[in-house]
Order: C-alpha cells, then structure tokens, then sequence
C-alpha cells in the first residue's frame, strides 16, 4: 500500500497520458506572483468565467438538454483553454499588476488564494464578472446556485490580477493590444477573506473551489 500525492491527478478513459513540466528560471523584475495586492489595489480580469465549468457540465450530461449551439463553444472553452500568457508578459513589461494568478480552481477560491498570499481580502462586484453569452444564457435557467457554478467551477485559465489606481488607464490599449476583455470585478480590502456583492449586499456563496489537497 503506497499513498498517491500529487495535484496533477485526473481520470480519463483513453489508454494514454502524457505529462509534461516545465522548469525555468525568472528574474526578480519579471516575476509576477501572488504576493503584492494592497488594500485600494483594483482587481481585474482577463477573458470571462464559468465557460469551462459549463462545458464539462455538456460533457458530463448534468444538464440534459438546452444547450443548443451553445453546446460546441462551451465544450471547447473546457478542452481546449487558452492560458494567457501573453498577457501576464504584457502585465509585466508595462509594470501596472501587482499580483497575479490563474483562475485555474474557480474564481473565488484563487482570489481566496491571491489575498491570504498577500495578507489582504477583496469584495468583488456580481455584476461586473464577465460572462460569455453563452454561460448568460445558461444562467438564466438559475439564480444564486447557478451563480455558485460560474464562480466556482475553474479550468477557464483567465488571469486574475491587482492594478493600482493610477495605472487603470493604460488597461483599455493593454486590452486592445492583447486582444483581450479586461474587466475590472472589484476591489482589494483590509477586511480579510472574499466577498461577492450583488448591489452591495453580500451575497452567501461558499467558498468553494478544486483543492489540489
């Protein structure tokens, strides 16, 4: 009997698969990290959320029916993601984030991850979250458990990150340049953990997330 460690663990029913990792080394001047978000710090978003989570809910037939045309793209955005690299060097070039992380376990849970790193918490706007219309659709058959589905599903690989006020207006030319949505979501807080504000009320959705451990 062994014990079986590790965060890169999944099911598949192919014969075959492959993991590859990747070692490097980064400067102190180019590393973007968790550590970093001040209180005051905006917090934006790349992309939108709650797609992948969608698609593996096609996939895995939770949801029977009503997909639609939206069934192809949602299933895509699950498979096959788009991890935004791109971005997390124009974040650093231009030296306007502060910390950082990929929305790889839910959006509430790698913002939980981003502000205890930190030593911070974060109130995030509901209705800021970018959505595709696609998962708007879809959250139309629910209300705050659907919601909880959206931000808590992960494998969408947006960055998450902390901007200084004073550096907010470069994000439009960073958008563009990067051919991407930057949606500001909210703001870092003294208070510490996580809260999501539906027109200023908090909003009770657990913080829940994949946990590697």
């Amino acid at each position: 009997r062994v014990s079986l460690v590790g965060g890169d663990t999944s099911s598949t029913a192919g014969p075959v698969v492959l993991t590859i990792n990747m070692f490097g080394v980064v400067g102190n001047d180019r590393s973007l990290t968790r550590l970093g978000a001040e209180v005051g710090h905006r917090v934006l978003i790349s992309g939108t959320v709650g797609d992948a989570a969608l698609g593996l809910r096609r996939l895995l037939g939770v949801d029977q029916g009503g997909w639609g045309e939206d069934a192809a793209f949602l299933v895509n955005r699950h498979v096959c993601p788009s991890p935004r690299h791109v971005l997390g060097m124009a974040l650093v070039d231009a030296a306007v984030a502060r910390a950082a992380i990929d929305v790889s376990d839910g959006l509430l849970a790698d913002m939980g991850r981003l502000c205890a790193a930190s030593g911070v918490g974060a109130d995030l706007d509901l209705e800021k979250i970018p959505l595709s219309p696609a998962a708007r659709r879809w959250l139309g058959q629910g209300g705050v458990d659907a919601w909880r589905v959206l931000l808590t599903g992960g494998e969408d690989y947006e960055l998450l990150f902390t901007v200084v006020p004073g550096a907010m207006d470069q994000i439009p030319a960073m958008a563009v340049n990067t051919d991407l949505a930057l949606t500001e979501i909210g703001v870092i807080t003294e208070r510490k953990g996580v809260r999501i504000l539906d027109r200023g009320k908090p909003l009770d959705i657990p913080m829940t997330g994949f946990k590697h451990f």
